[in-house]
């Protein structure tokens, strides 16, 4: 129910975006229809977790899970090419990078001290009175979570500042049509595909942090060869090296960041861990480009040599990869995941959050086993 009604959210909100008009109603709306990705994603990654048990099942289904997004924006891009308008690329454009370089107004700090002294008041609901807290804080405090917390968030920005300077690259420089943009990004969508396959095959081979490492490893290596393209080079000579790079990302850190996230915890708080490291991918868009979109408009200043900025932006996506990377090594350890089913987990059926009724039914299969076995 939860995610039809986020669906059907972001349906409404998404097609009232067709018909605005005005930059404040645009963006008003479309901050709303993020609401609906806000319910449905960390309740879609919370039924995933709940209703396959851990093993090469739970790993096969995050990866196809997490491709969804590669293949998801490919598919929209190509669909945007087809049918619409080339200049309403330039408008989308126009919008993010307005909104990613707006100076700190007096109504902009106002709204930073409101969100720090809201998430102030959220810890302490949490902590001190919450019987059922939202975001148990203990969960923070499982040996190398916070730092793949951090290696997560880091190379989400990462990756999502990395495609948005490359396609402004391709279009604003080198003069491609949204249409070629979409056709250009074809060995994204197979690299996609192919690294969901790879990455579930690894989980059970290496340690899963090695596994994340390699994920961020390869957006550095995309983000270097984007920062240092001429402004006129062929697009197979760097372009297509750091897309078709660049697509092993996603799954390479998604897949083995939600199965160790939902193996360091108990049955009761895989949701809820699940839930957390699918916001850092909601909010990574954010995030990067903002700081990457301040990168650039303070080396461009003037709007004088737009390369400039977008190496400078590309350089900072490439920073983050390599502090996620040093993260990763010095902190993230996780032994290889090799378990099959809830055999190792409490199965304590109270401590269950069952999300539909197939969740449930695996649930008490997998009691009755235990049962049995004992």
């Amino acid at each position: 129910m939860v995610l039809l009604c986020g669906m059907g959210w972001l349906s409404i909100f998404t097609l009232a975006n067709a018909f605005c008009n005005k930059y404040i109603d645009f963006s008003a709306v479309r901050a709303a229809s993020g609401i609906g990705g806000a319910f449905i994603m960390p309740n879609a990654v919370a039924m995933l977790l709940i209703a396959v048990p851990p093993g090469k099942a739970r790993n096969t289904c995050i990866g196809f899970f997490a491709a969804s997004a590669p293949l998801g924006g490919w598919l929209g891009s190509l669909l945007a090419g087809v049918f619409e308008d080339w200049r309403w690329v330039f408008r989308l454009l126009a919008i993010v990078g307005t909104v990613t370089t707006l100076r700190l107004q007096s109504y902009i700090i106002a709204t930073l001290v409101l969100s720090v002294a809201f998430f102030i008041a959220f810890v302490y609901w949490e902590k001190r009175v919450a019987r059922e807290p939202i975001m148990p804080l203990s969960i923070f405090k499982i040996p190398t979570f916070s730092a793949l917390v951090t290696v997560v968030l880091f190379s989400f920005m990462s990756y999502a500042t990395s495609p948005y300077y490359m396609i402004a690259w391709q279009q604003l420089l080198r003069g491609w049509t949204a249409l070629d943009v979409a056709i250009g990004w074809i060995p994204f969508a197979i690299g996609a595909v192919a690294s969901t396959l790879v990455a579930a095959w690894l989980i059970a081979r290496l340690p899963a942090q090695w596994i994340v490492a390699i994920g961020v490893g390869v957006v550095c290596i995309s983000s270097i060869l984007l920062a240092t393209m001429p402004r006129n080079q062929s697009y197979w000579e760097q372009t297509f090296p750091a897309i078709l790079i660049g697509s092993f990302c996603p799954d390479f850190v998604f897949t083995p960041a939600q199965i160790i996230a939902s193996n360091s915890v108990n049955r009761r708080q895989q949701g809820v861990a699940a839930s957390l490291i699918e916001t850092l991918n909601l909010y990574e868009a954010s995030l990067g480009l903002g700081f990457a979109g301040t990168t650039e408009s303070q080396t461009n200043k003037g709007r004088i040599n737009p390369i400039a900025g977008y190496r400078a932006a590309l350089a900072f996506a490439a920073g983050i990869a390599g502090a996620a990377i040093l993260i990763t090594a010095a902190f993230v350890r996780v032994p290889k995941n090799d378990r099959k089913g809830w055999e190792d987990e409490d199965n304590d059926a109270a401590d269950v959050a069952l999300v539909s009724g197939r969740a449930a039914e695996v649930a008490s299969g997998s009691n009755a086993q235990a049962s049995g076995r004992r």
